[in-house]
């Protein structure tokens, strides 16, 4: 997608930022399942990547949730823009796989499946778009799902807003098929009066107040929305410093 947006001449307002996800597969006991509960979902914020005052400062966190019988996913997400040149987002798991509330459910398990992800979550003003017509491609390129950057921060998903742009997209092919260069140009009319954008537009600035402010201010600030002022942001990369990441797992 990067390519096709440099190729193409599209433009961001503001740089995509992005999150580092890595997540497991365990298997645990039918005990340790039953107490976690089947449907239970726990997003957890804090250790190990966020301590207020004292450090580290990254935005971000656990997730743990219960997966077919006997089966967790455990996972972390890290936002890009750590500082800490030796950070390392799968030890920041190791770390909240240890912590004593997290243990308890694991404890003894086993790791079936691992996996990672980079996620989009600059938002609104991320989104690619063609600085001619303002589609969100070109001709008959169009740019759907985590490609476009439709994952939605204030709910902390994309999948359905990923498949709703495949569905607008599918209706904007259907109508111009006598004229596929207008294809872009017809899905972002689609997407625009969509769910897909009511969202984005809700939580436009939310990343990027936390980019910001860090997240001890940037998320309470973030409530206020549209009463805040669009704040520029540098590429993730940029907040790379000599700083090291004090909370080592074990080895």
């Amino acid at each position: 997608t990067e390519n096709f947006v440099e190729k193409a001449n599209l433009q961001r307002q503001s740089p995509q930022l992005y999150s580092v996800g890595v997540k497991e597969l365990i298997k645990v006991s039918p005990e340790q399942y039953n107490k976690f509960t089947s449907g239970r979902v726990v997003h957890a914020m804090g250790y190990p990547i966020w301590t207020p005052i004292i450090g580290p400062a990254m935005f971000g966190g656990g997730i743990v949730y219960a997966g077919d019988q006997n089966h967790l996913s455990v996972g972390m997400i890290v936002g890009a823009d750590w500082k800490y040149c030796d950070f390392n987002v799968q030890d920041a798991l190791t770390n909240f796989k240890g912590h004593s509330f997290i243990n308890q459910f694991i404890d003894g398990g086993t790791v079936v499946e691992a996996g990672a992800k980079m996620i989009p979550e600059g938002g609104y003003y991320a989104i690619p778009r063609d600085p001619k017509t303002a589609s969100i491609g070109k001709a008959n390129v169009m740019i759907l799902g985590d490609s476009a950057g439709f994952a939605s921060m204030l709910k902390i998903k994309g999948l359905h807003n990923a498949i709703d742009s495949g569905m607008q997209a599918a209706k904007a092919i259907a109508e111009t098929l006598d004229e596929p260069e207008k294809a872009a140009v017809k899905y972002t009319e689609m997407v625009e009066r969509s769910n897909i954008m009511e969202e984005m537009k809700l939580a436009r600035k939310y990343r990027q107040t936390v980019a910001n402010f860090g997240s001890l201010q940037g998320m309470p600030l973030s409530i206020l929305g549209g009463l805040l002022p669009k704040f520029e942001v540098e590429k993730d990369f940029e907040a790379m410093t000599i700083a090291r990441y004090r909370l080592k797992p074990d080895r």
